[in-house]
């Protein structure tokens, strides 16, 4: 029928004028397409065809063609009656009762869809009978995108003007291989053209849908603006998933048009990313310029600059990474100086990492954004010094598809301390040569997910020149150290640590484990504070990291930052700025350098802004001296942070490689909400409380864990001392029982340990099966007696009731290579 009509139709020619002027004549389509036919299309032809009745209703098809393409509406009155103002419902043909039959085609696609509405606003008819003018809007479910439909706007020689604007995006499919979650992906941008008689205003722009969350605007000119025929506005669009799977969006930006509304329909295939996780790696040496390891050998000038390449050692480096970490030491400095590392290829910022005077040793742990060369740069201030750098692990820079290991999230929590060999618990200082491992218990929902724990690790009054090492404990000590100390000094240093789990006994197992070996011949107490973990990215929301240019954020003797020098007993608030913190960062990855101006020790504490103090320190400092010691700096609202002086006047300096920001990662099937361990989430712009559940933080205060009596199973944490004996702290449920120092544990084969242990349920003994003979140590054995290898046990008794036994091997004198291996001991 309606191919009929065409013939014998009445053409009007196009009027050639560049705006539209009464008598109107257009047609446009919105939604799925955006077209339209005006006096200013090319080739415009507007005509209406004959009158015709279908099923004693009045049928009019409106005919819009240009040299692009063609198209036309037909309109269908209700039975019995001609076309008249009003607003009615749609079916394609009128057949459902009440409602006028509507067709829409474009480009001979069928958009009528089965309902929709149509406005008549205006129409006449000549004596006989025929429509001479038209004026009407419509909206179907038809060409359906998104919901919407398809609408627009029908003018024949009307005087009745509209509002319509076309645009030259309708769809934002997305990426063919997704974007990661949480990463920003493509852009596009929509142009709007007014094509209306009258002006058309743009109001606020949404999203609606499944996937709302994981789209954003930016570079919006069209909002508040009003648009005349043939201007032009525009919005970008970008894509940043905040779920897995598609994610079917619809963009609306409000307008005074017939439907309220121009609309794109968008969609983005949110994948699994590893951007911004970390991957530890076991302390590996990459640069020792005493050897020409890593660069020419030779100490390191004045004001000049070495480059390090960062070898691809780790699986992100494979798909390129953002930042290294490493553990930086000088050695054999000339001056006074200090070092400052960079992104190779960038200028050299204002900010330092590493202080130090003539003749000192120590170390750092540092964080750096790797320049786009693959390469870090090291610059050195003054004298000649050697340079030694230990590759912790490092975070990936780039969401790129496939990768199998997705690295870890950052997890903060209250800083919590888990070792500290001054209490008497510990039996005393960490000797010579000897190990001290340090399990850390979240609880079965969180343990199988932890793979490194970032800590503060602090040496107290050491005996002897020396370093400390922390490793995972699984085989001998890395050839790399963690910090270096001289007698009688305190020296902290921030490291991030892999771990392994526990395989002693059943009752630890799968209880996260670090270890800690004494590198000097003299003994050194021990203190080590947890901030956090990184997990395996399988737990759901965490932190993740994003590079910095390194710049100095706070600096007290010039009162950057906010605040000018730090009294004894004092606190100052400073303030994290943008664009070094954003709304959603959780947490800063920062060195602080304090420089004492007195002449006492002191310590320095840096915490979130809002919170309690924590019993804990980042720094201490001796007199007069110059130390930095890196952190992770958790801020609170308004993105602030506090620094805490225990002591003398004292100046403190803040430099910012990174930033936590918080990341929203969906949790894993068949994990809850209820089970995973949520970080310190921000509620609102500037604003951060901890969601963690109480055991989310380790269950460990000193580093023991009170047993019932009776109890035989290992303690769920506890420290172990190994050269050629062990140590087992324990404390009774009647309470702490004396420390026993035992000489008198012989292995079957005439091998002799020392073992140092607190007592189970008070009043009990260490007791050694066989002879009781003097421990022989460093290598010195009875003649005749096997040199390594022998068996040997020792219990534990209260009240006469065995409650642990320990057994073991015992060596004789030092372990290989002097390092003190520890060995795995079941407790039965």
């Amino acid at each position: 029928m309606l191919a009929a009509l065409a013939l014998g139709a009445t053409a009007l020619p196009a009027q050639a004028i560049a705006d539209p002027v009464a008598p109107y004549n257009a047609f446009t389509i919105n939604g799925y397409h955006s077209l339209a036919v005006d006096p200013g299309s090319p080739g415009a032809f507007f005509w209406l065809g004959p009158p015709q009745v279908y099923q004693g209703a009045e049928v009019v098809v409106f005919h819009a063609d240009s040299t692009r393409f063609t198209s036309y509406a037909a309109i269908i009155s209700l039975p019995g009656q001609k076309i008249a103002p009003g607003t009615y419902p749609t079916s394609p043909y009128g057949d459902t009762p009440g409602t006028y039959g509507l067709r829409i085609n474009f480009w001979g696609e069928e958009c009528g869809g089965d309902q929709g509405t149509i406005t008549v606003r205006s129409v006449t008819h000549d004596d006989e009978g025929t429509i001479t003018s038209l004026a009407a809007s419509y909206h179907t479910s038809g060409c359906n995108s998104r919901g919407m439909g398809s609408w627009g706007e029908i003018r024949y020689k009307s005087t009745i003007g509209y509002v319509d604007a076309a645009q030259d995006l309708v769809q934002m499919p997305g990426t063919g291989t997704g974007v990661g979650f949480g990463q920003r992906g493509m852009t596009q941008t929509v142009t709007f053209t007014g094509i209306g008689s009258d002006p058309l205003t743009f109001g606020a722009v949404s999203f609606e849908g499944v996937g709302a969350g994981s789209f954003g605007t930016e570079a919006n000119t069209c909002t508040g603006r009003t648009l005349t025929y043939k201007q032009t506005c525009s919005v970008t669009i970008y894509s940043k998933p905040t779920l897995l799977g598609d994610q079917p969006a619809l963009f609306k930006i409000a307008d005074n048009g017939f439907m309220g509304f121009h609309g794109v329909a968008v969609n983005e295939y949110g994948r699994k990313t590893s951007f911004g996780n970390y991957y530890p790696n076991d302390p590996t040496r990459i640069l020792d310029t005493r050897l020409g390891m890593g660069a020419p050998k030779g100490a390191l000038g004045a004001q000049k600059t070495l480059s390090l390449q960062i070898p691809t050692i780790n699986r992100a480096t494979e798909s390129g990474i953002s930042a290294v970490v490493l553990n930086m030491t000088v050695t054999n400095p000339t001056s006074a100086s200090y070092l400052t590392v960079y992104p190779s290829g960038t200028t050299r910022p204002t900010v330092s990492n590493l202080n130090f005077t003539a003749g000192w040793t120590g170390a750092n742990s540092v964080t750096v954004p790797v320049g786009a060369n693959g390469k870090i740069d090291i610059y050195n201030a003054g004298g000649s010094v050697d340079v030694i750098a230990d590759m912790l692990g490092v975070y990936q820079g780039r969401d790129t598809p496939g990768i199998i290991d997705p690295g870890g999230q950052y997890q903060p929590h209250q800083t919590t301390r888990v070792v500290d060999t001054r209490d008497k618990g510990w039996g005393g200082p960490l000797p010579g040569k000897w190990s001290l491992s340090a399990l850390v218990d979240y609880g079965k929902t969180i343990n199988p997910h932890v793979r490194a724990l970032a800590i503060n690790i602090t040496a107290v009054t050491p005996t002897s020149s020396g370093h400390l090492t922390t490793w995972n404990g699984g085989g001998p000590p890395p050839l790399a150290s963690t910090l270096n100390y001289t007698p009688n000094s305190v020296v902290p240093n921030f490291a991030v640590v892999p771990i392994m789990y526990c395989e002693r006994t059943p009752s630890c197992a799968g209880i996260p484990e670090i270890s800690v070996y004494n590198g000097s011949s003299g003994t050194t107490h021990v203190v080590i504070d947890v901030l956090g973990f990184f997990d395996d990215a399988q737990m759901g929301p965490g932190f993740r990291f994003q590079p910095l240019t390194p710049t100095r954020i706070a600096d007290t003797r010039s009162n950057l930052g906010g605040a000018g020098t730090l009294g004894p007993a004092s606190t100052a608030t400073l303030i994290a700025p943008a664009p070094v913190a954003v709304d959603e960062t959780g947490a800063l990855v920062a060195n602080i350098t304090g420089v004492n101006n007195g002449n006492g020790g002191t310590y320095l504490t840096a915490w979130a802004a809002g919170t309690a103090r924590p019993t804990a320190s980042n720094l201490n400092l001796e007199p007069r001296e110059v130390r930095p010691n890196a952190a992770f700096v958790l801020l609170g609202p308004g993105n602030k942070y506090n620094v805490y002086n225990a002591g003398s006047n004292v100046d403190v300096i803040v430099d910012v490689a990174g930033r936590f920001d918080y990341f929203p990662y969906p949790l894993s099937p068949g994990v809850t909400a209820s089970s995973a361990p949520a970080a310190i989430k921000p509620l609102s712009p500037g604003r951060r409380t901890s969601t963690a559940s109480s055991n989310a933080v380790p269950d460990l205060r000193r580093g023991l864990r009170q047993l019932p009596a009776g109890d035989l199973a290992w303690p769920s944490r506890a420290s172990i001392l190994s050269r050629v004996g062990y140590a087992y702290p324990f404390i009774g449920a009647a309470g702490s029982a004396g420390l026993a120092h035992a000489e008198d544990i012989r292995a079957d084969g005439g091998r002799y340990g020392r073992a140092r242990g607190q007592l189970v349920a008070g009043g009990g003994r260490l007791a050694a099966t066989g002879d009781r003979r003097p421990s022989h140590v460093a290598g010195r054995r009875p003649r005749g007696q096997r040199p390594r290898g022998g068996r040997g046990r020792a219990r534990v008794a209260a009240a006469a009731t065995a409650v642990c036994q320990i057994a073991g091997t015992a060596s004789g004198g030092e372990s290989p290579a002097g390092r003190g291996l520890r060995r795995n001991v079941p407790c039965l």
